[in-house]
């Protein structure tokens, strides 16, 4: 199980670190596209959904610490990652 949990996890960190690059990439922008800042929102948190299940299982089945400590942490950066794209969401212009 311990094998299978640190797959999930190196899936999850791929999955943050290609939405990161999103995301600085429209906090860099002038008039970010809010379409865009929604669907990168969604995408954000069904990661940091997925992120808080697995924690919830690794903590059932007694993982090892460290590996519930990483996932607690990406949660962590899942949750910070939706905080910013609110905050861009709340300054982007309405559609037109």
């Amino acid at each position: 199980m311990i094998g299978l949990f640190g797959e999930v996890m190196e899936r999850l960190r791929a999955g943050w670190d290609a939405l990161r690059g999103e995301i600085e990439m429209l906090s860099r922008s002038q008039a970010p596209d809010r379409a865009a800042l929604g669907g990168l929102r969604d995408l954000v948190r069904a990661f940091r959904q997925e992120t808080h299940s697995l924690l919830v299982t690794m903590l059932f089945e007694d993982a090892p610490p460290a590996l519930t400590d990483a996932a607690d942490e990406l949660l962590s950066v899942f949750g910070e990652a939706l905080a910013r794209l609110d905050a861009l969401l709340a300054r982007a212009r309405p559609a037109t």
